[in-house]
């Protein structure tokens, strides 16, 4: 993640607070982290009290006056990256489709913003759905479920899934490479790719996952496997 401008920083921060209904007094600038930067586009994201509770959101912030690319005719110009961007997320909250979505946009002479968020968070906010508390989200067992049974299975589930994870980690990666060199620091995010920094971003979502790393590196520490 990189700094903001200070200038961009607030306006994002006060569009944020506008579509959200919060207090005019309401400084939320020190709660945007940049997730992705290009010319012309800041993608933000944050975790903040709703309605429905703790929830990730995202805004994308446009700078009107950057150039769109080169075009030949300058009296009808293509649509923009804003237009783009509003289009394909409106499209995935419409269809149900993999993507973020759609609560809020805004546009001046030299500025816009899309105000998004997580598909739960969007299906809560409706009505529709209710965000678990993430203590809530804790798996039980059955009654008389062999406990040995299910810590094995249970760590054969993870260990498949987590080497999966990995090989599409490293695909990804693969993917993003050029010749010019790291370019996670200049991200232009698919559909795709902005839901999962949301899922990501919201610490409720790999809470227990992260525990479990945690608790299994320290008992290999104390108690090497080999």
């Amino acid at each position: 993640m990189t700094d903001a401008p200070t200038k961009e920083l607030a306006r994002a921060a006060a569009f944020l607070a506008q579509a959200l209904q919060l207090p005019a007094e309401a400084d939320l600038g020190g709660e945007l982290a940049v997730i992705s930067t290009t010319p012309g586009r800041t993608i933000y994201a944050t975790r903040l009290e709703s309605a429905v509770g703790p929830a990730a959101f995202v805004v994308y912030a446009y700078d009107l006056t950057v150039p769109d690319g080169p075009t030949v005719d300058r009296s009808a110009p293509p649509p923009g990256e804003f237009d783009r961007d509003l289009a394909t997320i409106a499209k995935a909250t419409d269809d149900d489709t993999p993507g973020p979505r759609l609560l809020a946009h805004a546009r001046d002479h030299a500025h816009a913003f899309i105000l998004a968020t997580s598909p739960a968070t969007f299906r809560a906010l409706a009505g529709d759905d209710v965000v678990p508390d993430a203590e809530g989200e804790m798996a039980t067992l059955a009654p008389g479920t062999d406990r040995d049974i299910a810590r094995r299975e249970a760590a054969l589930h993870l260990l498949k899934l987590l080497r999966q994870a990995d090989l599409h980690a490293s695909a990804w990666f693969a993917a993003i490479e050029s010749p010019a060199g790291d370019e996670t620091d200049h991200l232009t995010f698919n559909d795709a790719e902005a839901e999962l920094a949301l899922f990501l971003f919201d610490d409720r979502s790999i809470r227990r996952l992260l525990r479990l790393l945690q608790v299994f590196i320290a008992a290999a520490k104390r108690e090497p496997t080999s």
